[in-house]
């Protein structure tokens, strides 16, 4: 079930961010479909390539899968590169990142099957209203859809500050807690109820590719990618 990408390139978006994207298909059949897959905040696309070997496999598609902002390799390609806050809008993900992405890679002369995970799915779902013609169908997996309100009362806002400030503490421990091997943290993250149900294969690619792996004496160290700070932020913009 396990497959390597095909190639995988960078594309510059907005303000001057460089996206990583990772596309699979069968180099010797041409596709009948082609799946612009978006992931969950916190993940990466590599966690999806089950789903993409299946999908190349068993349905002839070309599948389109991008790191999207501080995930991945697009948050190692940016790494040290002063973040624009737009970036953790998902509208904005949508408007300035999938959209001129479509755009780059001409996915309008045939339209996309859009498989939004979560963040994904809302992202997918902002798509389908300012690139019509890119979007033949969605799919979208657990979304988070939601309407963007002005907080008006003083119960309200104080409210919404200390979720913030949770997801900040929590997001903080976690950086702070480094697993010292792929199997390690693949052992780890079996063991969370989150993770319960998922294929070892998607799992593996999980932390494997969404972990900075530093090379120590006889070990490795690993931290996530994607900062926990700003996958809480991602929540509260």
């Amino acid at each position: 079930a396990w497959m390597d990408a095909w190639r995988t390139t960078t594309h510059e978006v907005c303000g001057g961010c460089r996206l990583a994207v990772h596309e699979y298909a069968n180099d010797d059949t041409a596709p009948h479909v082609t799946v612009l897959l978006l992931h969950a905040t916190g993940f990466h696309a590599r966690a999806y390539e089950v789903i993409a070997a299946k999908l190349v496999r068993e349905c002839r598609a070309r599948v389109v899968a991008p790191d999207l902002p501080f995930h991945g390799e697009t948050a190692v390609l940016n790494d040290g590169v002063e973040r624009a806050d737009a970036l953790y809008s998902w509208q904005n993900i949508a408007d300035r990142v999938v959209a001129p992405l479509c755009d780059a890679l001409r996915l309008d002369e045939r339209g996309v099957v859009v498989f939004g995970h979560s963040m994904g799915g809302a992202v997918g779902h902002r798509l389908a209203e300012i690139r019509p013609r890119v979007v033949r169908s969605l799919v979208a997996f657990e979304p988070i859809i939601r309407q963007d309100v002005e907080v008006e009362t003083v119960e309200l806002r104080v409210a919404f500050e200390a979720q913030r400030d949770i997801l900040s503490s929590t997001a903080q421990r976690r950086k702070n807690s480094p697993h010292e091997t792929v199997q390690g943290a693949f052992e780890a993250h079996r063991g969370r109820a989150i993770f319960a149900a998922w294929h070892d294969d998607c799992l593996l690619a999980y932390v494997k590719y969404g972990f900075h792996w530093e090379t120590a004496v006889q070990s490795l160290r690993g931290t996530l990618l994607c900062e926990p700070a700003n996958e809480a932020r991602a929540h509260t913009v």
